[in-house]
């Protein structure tokens, strides 16, 4: 058997429930979206809210933990397109697409970028809870001004406007 199959599996980074007969992207509208990310998502208490809003808001992000090759960052790389971006080098994406069982090729393979964004747009549904709905979520509002769930019916569409 494997792991996907199961009804509900943990490893340290992903808490896995399937929704077989839930769905949960249909009840997040482009509104309940807005106020999920609204700009105190996360900021639990007035003392988040008040540093947050105060002194890091507008302060530059320095991170020197991604997913991007060293030398794409040096050679400051333009990518084609979100799913070059976003998917193709991401090893935590990659991990929650295998736990799911989908095709290696559709997140390490030969299959183009757009596939596996398209693949990877198909998962995130089922990684509500997990902070990579999070993180995919934030990432499309911050840097693309989108605040709709990316689900597979919307995945066309928002590939083309990042």
């Amino acid at each position: 058997m494997k792991l996907y199959e199961y009804n509900v599996f943990i490893t340290p980074c992903y808490i896995y429930i399937p929704f077989d007969n839930i769905d949960l992207i249909s009840m997040l509208n482009e509104e309940k979206m807005k106020e999920y990310l609204g700009q105190d998502f996360l900021l639990d208490c007035d003392a988040a809210r008040e540093l947050y809003h105060t002194y890091a808001q507008d302060a530059p992000i320095v991170d020197f933990h991604n997913h991007l090759p060293v030398r794409d960052l040096a050679s400051d790389r333009r990518y084609g397109d979100i799913g070059e971006l976003w998917v193709c080098s991401d090893p935590y994406k990659h991990r929650a697409m295998r736990l799911l069982g989908y095709d290696e090729r559709l997140i390490s393979g030969n299959a183009s970028s757009k596939e596996k964004f398209l693949a990877w747009c198909k998962a995130l549904p089922v990684l509500i809870g997990n902070p990579l709905y999070h993180w995919s979520h934030m990432e499309l509002k911050t840097y693309f001004g989108i605040d709709e769930p990316l689900t597979s019916k919307n995945a066309d569409r928002i590939y083309d406007a990042c």
